[in-house]
């Protein structure tokens, strides 16, 4: 019988939550709770410090159960400020031939309430040294966004 991973996920939000440090006035910064339309379930938070570290992390877990969890060194802002670009190195996952590999997600935040367009993302995981940021940034604008069905992005490119 399949456990559920609902407690998982309510014990790794605090962990990322505790893991980055305090959003403090001034520091640009993505975080979202949200479900892609596969069914896959996602919790992100990544901040962009003065000093220009990144720190963060992603859970991922599609609905078959398969769990990925990235550790985030990276990100950058589109010009609009709208979207967010998370580089991060995958540190587990139910497959362990991914750990190690390369993520880079591209996230929008397309404003609040109903009449907004939903909130889209674009993910690619990769071999390392496949993939450079941010210089892979334009190949990864030419992927189409995936709009989410539930939850919400926030990016603040302060």
């Amino acid at each position: 019988m399949k456990k559920p991973i609902y407690a998982i996920f309510a014990l790794s939000a605090v962990a990322l939550t505790v893991a980055a440090a305090p959003i403090r006035a001034g520091n640009a910064s993505a975080t979202g709770d949200y479900v892609r339309s596969n069914g896959t379930h996602m919790i992100f938070n990544a901040i962009k410090h003065k000093d220009g570290t990144t720190t963060g992390s992603l859970l991922s877990e599609s609905v078959s159960g398969f769990i990925t969890i990235v550790s985030y060194n990276d990100i950058a802002f589109s010009a609009d400020g709208k979207s967010a670009y998370l580089h991060g190195i995958v540190t587990y996952a139910t497959n362990p031939a991914l750990i190690g590999n390369e993520s880079i997600q591209k996230v929008t935040d397309n404003g609040e309430g109903g009449h907004s367009t939903p909130d889209a993302v674009t993910s690619v995981r990769s071999l390392p040294g496949i993939w450079t940021f941010p210089g892979s940034i334009p190949l990864l604008d030419a992927q189409a966004q995936i709009g989410i069905v539930s939850g919400n992005i926030q990016v603040r490119a302060q």
